[in-house]
């Protein structure tokens, strides 16, 4: 991880985490369904030499074989020191009004919007956790290559004290 470059100041997951150590709180899903994919991309670059070598057109996903539960996500980063209480959506919001100049609060606060039916209405396209309850069809992929993508928890601390 590049520590220093424009690029990870503008990305979009480093500023969810950036935010979320800002606020050194975050709101629990309810649902526990709320997930995004995280695909490492060393394991998914095998996956595509596999089907270049493979020669069979198709389409072909490319995603972890489980995706990340926000919920696990925010004990990680309660583990990891990173924010410091779990609490209720409710609660959680109108502590994001203190940082209304915070960039990245602010991503935190759109990227989180699935728990909030009005904001979601306004600014899906900038929920984090898209891939909730969608699970792409490997069978493609599983049928070339014996390449699995998956996450562990030690990668995503990476990225989460970065």
């Amino acid at each position: 991880l590049n520590r220093s470059s424009d690029l990870d100041l503008k990305d979009f997951l480093g500023m969810f985490f950036r935010g979320a150590k800002t606020m050194g709180v975050l709101p629990y899903d309810t649902s526990d369904a709320m997930a995004v994919d995280v695909t490492p991309i060393d394991q998914a670059s095998h996956v595509v030499a596999d089907i270049i070598q493979s020669g069979n057109p198709g389409v072909y996903h490319i995603a972890s074989e489980h995706p990340l539960n926000y919920n696990h996500l925010c004990k990680l980063m309660q583990r990891e020191g990173v924010i410091s209480d779990i609490v209720d959506y409710n609660q959680w919001l109108p502590r994001t009004d203190r940082f209304a100049e915070n960039a990245d609060v602010q991503a935190l606060r759109m990227a989180l919007c699935r728990m909030d039916a009005t904001l979601f209405s306004q600014m899906r396209y900038m929920d984090l956790f898209q891939t909730t309850n969608i699970r792409f069809d490997m069978a493609n992929t599983h049928a070339t290559t014996r390449q699995r993508c998956s996450y562990d928890d030690e990668l995503i601390r990476l990225y989460i004290l970065q």
